[in-house]
């Protein structure tokens, strides 16, 4: 009816309308170690019954007759029996008789006229229920094999679904790959500015000391300095600009 199997809301038996016992057999069961095939062989009903001879016989009983009297035995056979039965009058000739060869003859001819409209009408039921049978099977040949293309796309898919997986690990690692290396030059720049202020820290501290030290220094030359060595010194500088002034012919005002 073109509706899809679903095996989460329906079983296969619920969806088939069919009950699968687990010791139904099938016809995979011929193939089993236990099954005895040559003994017990799988009965297939006929399509067509078997051959006859006159209307009556089967062919089988000639067969038969066929490799012990040739050909012409069956009817040999049958004639000498025949007359047999009649001379020893097991089988006594009465108006019966005549009555059952009427009906025999009448029969037969119902069968040659109305019969091959009966086996006609016969086979095409049988050729219908056989269709539909048929058609069942083609049914469930294609919907197995429905089956087995979905499954083989959802192991495709897996596979593909590896491939996928296997992209979005080596993406995952670049990103811990540039973390890693973000993180180390953040600690890189943090070393960095560390350093740069202990060595800043030190300059200023070689120079405040360097500074403090001339200031010391000056202090205590300028402290050592009485106020008559000052005055004797200003006086000396004063004569050395004269003279200086003399020579370079500067006048000092």
């Amino acid at each position: 009816n073109g509706q899809l199997y679903d095996p989460k809301t329906q079983t296969l038996e619920d969806f088939l309308n069919i009950r699968l016992g687990e010791d139904m057999p099938t016809i995979h069961d011929d193939k089993k170690p236990e099954r005895d095939v040559k003994n017990f062989p799988r009965v297939l009903p006929p399509i067509w019954p078997d051959r006859t001879r006159l209307y009556l016989l089967p062919d089988s009983w000639f067969e038969y007759f066929y490799k012990k009297t040739g050909v012409t035995g069956p009817y040999v056979f049958g004639v000498t029996f025949g007359t047999y039965l009649l001379s020893k009058e097991w089988f006594i000739v009465e108006h019966e008789i005549f009555t059952g060869a009427s009906l025999a003859i009448l029969t037969a001819a119902i069968c040659i006229k109305a019969g091959p409209a009966l086996r006609k009408w016969g086979g095409e039921v049988q050729d219908a229920e056989v269709n539909l049978w048929n058609e069942w099977q083609d049914g469930m040949k294609s919907f197995l094999n429905n089956l087995v293309g979905v499954e083989n796309e959802a192991q495709e898919s897996a596979r593909q679904h590896k491939i996928l997986f296997d992209a979005k690990r080596e993406n995952v690692k670049l990103q811990l790959e540039a973390e890693f290396r973000r993180r180390q030059m953040v600690a890189y720049s943090e070393v960095r500015n560390r350093l740069e202020y202990l060595l800043a820290k030190q300059v200023a501290e070689r120079q405040y000391q360097q500074q403090h030290m001339v200031n010391w220094i000056i202090d205590g030359v300028a402290k050592g300095i009485s106020a008559p060595q000052e005055k004797d010194f200003l006086q000396k500088c004063l004569s050395d600009l004269k003279l200086l002034s003399s020579k370079h012919k500067i006048s000092l005002t």
